[in-house]
């Protein structure tokens, strides 16, 4: 078995995985550990399950969501007697599934989250 990868003789002192690792080429690269890699997908999950959760929040608070325009340009917009054309914005009406599934699937992935093994 191939324990040649930074900190491998501490890490094994310290959890007694000795016999469970196995070697992975990728690791031999850089200063992370095994222990750091698992750490940032835990708080990447949790991260984009919240996110989910926020996201359903808000289409359970509102109907339509309404984009503002951006600001015309002078230069590309033709002079009129009445002024500038009206400039539209962007509706968004979310389903009525979008909220609940939201929720759901944000509640999921921070459970998912928090039943990663820590490793620290």
């Amino acid at each position: 078995m191939g324990m040649d990868w930074p900190g491998a003789e501490a890490f094994c002192a310290q959890r007694e995985l000795c016999g469970s690792i196995t070697y992975a080429p990728q690791w031999t690269a850089g200063d992370y550990s095994l222990v750091e890699a698992t750490v940032m997908w835990r708080a990447f999950f949790l991260a984009v399950g919240i996110f989910l959760c926020i996201l359903g929040a808000e289409c359970l608070a509102v109907e339509t969501f309404e984009m503002a325009p951006g600001e015309p340009d002078p230069q590309a917009t033709p002079a009129t007697m009445f002024g500038n054309p009206p400039q539209i914005g962007r509706h968004i009406q979310p389903a009525e599934w979008a909220p609940w599934s939201f929720l759901s699937a944000g509640a999921v992935i921070i459970l998912y989250s928090l039943t990663i093994n820590r490793q620290g």
